[in-house]
């Protein structure tokens, strides 16, 4: 159930408040829920509700001064919270970190809906959640203040989730630390978050370049000298100074007894190759792994990490000074996450990079991909809009309703170009967001025009109404899913498209399709519908 409320999160947001919203919006729509309550220190409490369809945030930035909490008090907060919430039937849990409690989250879950019996293990995982992605914010503020650069860690698969919980280990440990992975992976990102996030924050973070390192192992450790020291890619430092780091490590093996007038900086090594392959070959020092290898991670490579693609390009744009939500299309992205990224987050940035500057189109699409980083499109077929029919000379189907369903739902801004920007930014949202409830008002503010003049719109350029256009959407992506998955109830199906009443379901589905769900999929299986 968590990856179903992570994977409904969204990946622009470029701070925590933005990205708590993000969590606490996801949470209500995947288990229905009425109203939450998201309270972090120094951050605030978030209240969100179901209205008329809609869910509506509101930050309390000073909830401790309401006198709901005392900021003072280590433990007991949860009974502070829960005699002032404003919704009944309240399930919470405590945000912890290592020094206590920061936060709470909370969720209005009456009786009558599924899942009640096991909110608190979620509600557990939410807070474990919440207080990882905080942990992200508060590197990144120490990355910006030390290396004048905001970097974080970005992305919310299970194998990041993994590395937020070593991270959150590691952080609060003495102990030496050993990072593999491919190259480009975020390495030394981690080593400095392991570093932020410890208690030598303040202390000197030393980071050196094995490959042609500068200076002795003596000046290293000398200049790290109760902060960190980080050896990057250490597989590749000459054999003859690796004999030395032993010998200056604090050793864990009681290896080296007379060690009280050694600098003492904890050292962080990273490495692309497998050190243990490398002793067995002769060209790595044993006793040095032997003193680096007591908490070890591996850094998973960007083709294992798909979903975490979409996240990872917005960051990329943002570090070109660009706003994700105005190049960002769904094209794209669907050529990133089916690419194996060999050079990793470094091929990312190139590509991005590249886009951001050579692309031809305010959306990033695949034409552009083609012109300028070919090899990315490779191997991938050219999507076919299979619903749209032939079109005139300037490649519009008005009045076909089938040609914009297929547009919205492909996220084909370059087949909208012709549109009021308006209507083109009301189908791309629609194309991402059909399975949650979606009223004109809502849509109309993503699409920066009244909602009268974008039923105008509708009417004007599409000849069909949002209401139908909505509608004819659920109902295609109903007919992949029922192509692709021939065991998922029909109900399961109805509900993962926004349909609550399956008979309003069926009845939709046969108006459009001409054939009830039961019948197009049996016709799909056996090769006689499309």
């Amino acid at each position: 159930m968590l990856d179903g409320i992570l994977l409904r999160t969204g990946s622009l947001s470029d701070s925590f408040p933005e990205l708590a919203e993000d969590l606490i919006r996801a949470t209500l729509t995947h288990l229905k829920l009425p109203a939450g309550l998201l309270w972090v220190q120094d951050a605030g409490a978030l209240i969100a509700r179901q209205e008329k369809h809609e869910i509506v945030v509101c930050w309390e930035e000073s909830w401790e001064q309401r006198g709901v909490i005392d900021p003072t008090l280590p433990e007991g907060l949860q009974g502070a919270i829960a005699d002032s919430l404003p919704f009944p039937d309240a399930v919470g849990a405590p945000i912890h970190q290592p020094g206590g409690i920061v936060g709470e989250i909370w969720l209005s879950w009456p009786k009558e809906i599924d899942g009640r019996a096991g909110a608190p293990a979620l509600l557990s995982e939410l807070a474990r959640q919440c207080c990882y992605l905080s942990r992200r914010f508060e590197a990144r503020r120490w990355m910006a203040e030390r290396f004048g650069r905001p970097l974080m860690l970005i992305g919310l698969s299970p194998e990041m989730r993994e590395l937020d919980l070593f991270l959150e280990r590691a952080a609060n440990s003495e102990l030496p630390v050993l990072l593999s992975g491919e190259f480009g992976t975020e390495k030394s990102l981690l080593a400095s978050a392991i570093h932020a996030l410890g208690p030598r924050r303040d202390r000197p973070f030393m980071q050196i370049h094995c490959t042609e390192p500068e200076g002795s192992p003596a000046d290293w450790f000398a200049q790290a000298d109760e902060g960190t020291l980080l050896l990057c890619d250490i597989d590749e430092l000459p054999i003859a100074l690796q004999k030395q780091l032993p010998h200056r490590l604090r050793s864990r093996l009681d290896q080296c007894f007379d060690q009280h007038s050694l600098p003492r900086p904890r050292v962080i090594a990273t490495t692309t190759a497998d050190l243990a392959e490398r002793v067995r070959e002769g060209s790595f020092s044993r006793a040095l792994l032997a003193e680096l290898d007591f908490l070890a991670a591996t850094l998973p490579p960007l083709r294992q990490r798909s979903g975490d693609i979409q996240a990872l390009l917005a960051a990329a744009l943002r570090r070109q000074g660009v706003r994700p939500e105005e190049r960002l299309g769904e094209e794209f992205v669907s050529l990133c996450r089916n690419y194996d990224w060999p050079g990793n987050l470094y091929e990312l940035d190139q590509v991005v990079a590249r886009l951001t500057v050579m692309g031809e189109h305010a959306i990033i699409g695949r034409n552009d991909v083609l012109r300028h980083v070919p090899w990315i499109a490779a191997n991938q077929p050219d999507p076919v809009l299979a619903a749209a029919p032939k079109t005139g000379e300037d490649g519009v189907s008005q009045g076909n309703p089938d040609h914009w369903t297929v547009c919205a739902i492909q996220g084909d801004a370059e087949a909208l170009t012709r549109l009021h920007p308006g209507l083109r930014r009301a189908l791309l949202h629609m194309g991402r967001n059909y399975t949650g409830p979606l009223s004109m008002e809502q849509l109309a503010r993503q699409a920066h025009v009244s909602p009268s003049h974008l039923s105008f719109l509708f009417r004007n350029e599409l000849d069909t109404s949002f209401k139908s256009l909505m509608g004819r959407i659920r109902i295609h992506r109903a007919k992949e899913v029922l192509s692709s998955s021939a065991r998922q109830p029909i109900t399961d199906v109805a509900l993962q498209l926004g349909y609550s009443d399956l008979s309003h379901f069926e009845k939709s589905f046969r108006k459009i399709v001409g054939l009830s769900p039961r019948e197009f999929r049996r016709g799909a299986a056996s090769g006689t519908d499309s």
